[in-house]
């Protein structure tokens, strides 16, 4: 074991401290020279979008749905406004002036028809009322 001295400076001293330091155990925990690689030169590779997309597969991802899913992709579905849509057009169509039409249109005649049942079970309950009443109003 051998023992290296370094002298360290204090402010308040006039003296000079001595420190021991045993080489061997610092020896033990310091790396190799090798291994020792600047910051700057540690640098990982930037992922692209070159990384993630693979047109080869999604090629085949693309065949591979239109063959499994191809009567569902091809028809054509009757909506209740009168238009029509592929699987793949519904969100285009839903947000469709002809469809918001529809809905508004549909909207409106639903509350309009709440109103008109609102006002037939007035007068029901008035004929009800009536005609309960109609023997004391007689007599």
């Amino acid at each position: 074991m051998t023992m290296c001295e370094i002298p360290t400076e204090a402010d308040n001293l006039t003296s000079d401290v001595v420190l021991a330091v045993d080489t061997d155990l610092v020896a033990d925990f310091a790396p190799d020279p090798e291994d020792i690689v600047p910051l700057n030169k540690v640098k990982k590779p930037r992922k692209t979008r070159k990384d993630y997309y693979k047109p080869e597969l999604a090629h085949k991802n693309y065949r591979n749905f239109y063959e499994k899913y191809n009567d569902k992709v091809m028809e054509k579905t009757k909506c209740e406004c009168g238009g029509s849509y592929t699987y793949f057009n519904k969100s285009n169509h839903m947000k469709s002036f002809k469809h918001s039409r529809f809905k508004d249109s549909k909207n409106a005649l639903s509350t309009d028809r709440k109103t008109i049942l609102e006002k037939l079970e007035v007068i029901d309950a008035l004929k009800i009322f009536l005609e309960a009443n109609l023997e004391k109003l007689n007599v």
